[in-house]
C-alpha cells in the first residue's frame, strides 16, 4: 500500500499515444473503481484527472462540457475536480503532493479539500482527525476557517504587497524604511490575529465538550425521574387493586354473615349488586394502568371469574 501512495503523479507518456476513446474507457473504468475502494481513491481520481486533461488538451475550445455530458458517467464538476486533483498532486509543496496524510480518507473528503484554499486545507489537516469527521463537519470546519482566515488573508496580501514595492526601482530610503515599519507592524498584527484565531477554535472546543458534558447529565437526571415516577405509578395501581380485593372478601364475609341469619336472599341481592359494581370498579381501575400492568391484573381477575364459574357450574 505505502508503494502505491507513494507513486508520483506525474503524466504517463503513453496517454497520449492512445486514443480519445481508450482514455474515456479508462476513464470510467477508474471513476467505478474510485466509488468503491476507499483509501486508494485519491490515487485513482488523480489518475483519471490525468486522462481527462489529455482529452481536454485535444478537443476544441468550449466542446469539452458537451464531451463530459456524453461520454462521462459521472458530472462535469467531478471531471474538472478530478484534473485539478491531477494538478494539485504534481506540485512540489502542494498538501496534495503528500499522498499518505489521505490514505484512511473519501474521495468525497478529498474533494472538500482540494475545493479549498490550500492554507485552509493545510490547517484543517494539522489541526483536525480527519478520518473521524463527516463530510458534513468537514466542510462545515472549513467555511468557518476561511470565514475567520478573512482579515488574516487581507494582511498576508497587503504584506506581500509592500514587500513587492520594496523591490521596485528608484524608491528612497525614507519610502524603504517607512514600508519596512508597516510590514513590521502588519506582521505582529497578523500574529496576534492568529493567536486569536487559535484561542478562539480552542475556546469552542471547550465550550463543545461543556456542553455535551451537561447534555449527558440532564439526560441521566431525565431518565432516573421518569423510573422513579414509574415505580411510584406501579405502586399506586398495585396499592388500588389489593384495596378493591379487600373490600371484595369484606362483602364475602357480610354474605356469611347474612345467610348465618337466615336473610339469605337479601343478603344474596346485596352481594349480586356489590359484586357487580365491584368489576364494574375493576375495569375502570385496568382502563387507567399501563398496558404491562393492565395485562397482568386482567390475568389474574380472568383466572377468579374461571374460578368461580367453574364452581357455580358444580
Amino acid at each position: 500500500m505505502s508503494e502505491i501512495m507513494n507513486v508520483e503523479y506525474e503524466v504517463n507518456k503513453e496517454l497520449v499515444d492512445k486514443t480519445t476513446e481508450e482514455l474515456q474507457i479508462e476513464v470510467n473504468g477508474l471513476y467505478h473503481q474510485m466509488e468503491m475502494i476507499g483509501n486508494i481513491a485519491m490515487m485513482i481520481a488523480a489518475n483519471a484527472g490525468q486522462r481527462l486533461l489529455v482529452i481536454k488538451d485535444r478537443l476544441n475550445h468550449g466542446e469539452f462540457e458537451s464531451w463530459c455530458e456524453s461520454h462521462l458517467d459521472f458530472s462535469k464538476r467531478k471531471a474538472e475536480m478530478m484534473m485539478s486533483l491531477a494538478k494539485r498532486c504534481e506540485e512540489e509543496n502542494s498538501l496534495f503532493s503528500k499522498t499518505q496524510t489521505f490514505a484512511d480518507l473519501s474521495i468525497s473528503k478529498v474533494f472538500a479539500l482540494l475545493a479549498a484554499p490550500e492554507e485552509v486545507a493545510v490547517e484543517v489537516v494539522e489541526n483536525n482527525d480527519i478520518s473521524e469527521m463527516t463530510v458534513r463537519e468537514l466542510k462545515e470546519e472549513i467555511a468557518d476557517l476561511k470565514s475567520q482566515n478573512t482579515e488574516i488573508g487581507e494582511l498576508k496580501n497587503r504584506i506581500k504587497e509592500l514587500e513587492q514595492e520594496k523591490q521596485e526601482p528608484g524608491a528612497s530610503s525614507d519610502e524603504l524604511e517607512k514600508r519596512d515599519k508597516e510590514i513590521e507592524e502588519l506582521k505582529e498584527k497578523l500574529k496576534k490575529e492568529k493567536e486569536k484565531l487559535k484561542k478562539s477554535k480552542s475556546d469552542t472546543d471547550e465550550e463543545v465538550k461543556k456542553a455535551l458534558e451537561d447534555a449527558r447529565v440532564e439526560l441521566d437526571r431525565e431518565i432516573e425521574k421518569a423510573v422513579a415516577t414509574a415505580k411510584v405509578q406501579a405502586k399506586a395501581e398495585n396499592m388500588k387493586t389489593e384495596e378493591e380485593l379487600s373490600k371484595a372478601r369484606a362483602e364475602v364475609e357480610k354474605l356469611n354473615a347474612a345467610v348465618a341469619s337466615g336473610e339469605v336472599l337479601t343478603a344474596f341481592r346485596i352481594n349480586v349488586n356489590n359484586l357487580q359494581l365491584t368489576f364494574n370498579e375493576c375495569m375502570n381501575q385496568l382502563g387507567q394502568m399501563d398496558k404491562e400492568s393492565a395485562e397482568k391484573f386482567k390475568g389474574a381477575l380472568k383466572k377468579i371469574i374461571t374460578t368461580e364459574l367453574e364452581t357455580l357450574s358444580k
